[in-house]
């Protein structure tokens, strides 16, 4: 039997537990291993990064709106931060920046 997600999930369709499949299940949360990719995935990752960051007029702006993000996707995180907003937000994109650049 399968149900539709609810709002905010993915559209996708999932089956109910039990039912056999169950998301997530093929993420090893035992060992840290090297992420490779396709370099057409990275140039995929990198270009939308970049259309991001344009569209936020500046990277104070794209590093707020990835701490709003964050926070109101999960509040009970937003305790653990004790650093200033802006501060915290700016370590944010300089850290994805980093990742994805």
């Amino acid at each position: 039997r399968k149900r539709k997600r609810k709002r905010g999930a993915p559209e996708e369709e999932a089956e109910e537990e039990g039912g056999g499949f169950v998301l997530g299940a093929d993420i090893n949360v035992h060992s840290f291993e090297e992420l490779r990719l396709e370099s057409h995935i990275i140039d995929q990752a990198k270009s939308s990064w970049n259309t991001f960051c344009a569209g936020q007029g500046s990277r104070e702006a794209a590093g707020e709106a990835i701490y709003n993000a964050l926070f109101e996707g999960a509040p009970s995180l937003q305790a653990l931060f004790t650093t200033p907003r802006a501060v915290q937000a700016m370590r944010f994109m300089a850290g994805l920046h980093s990742f994805v650049t």
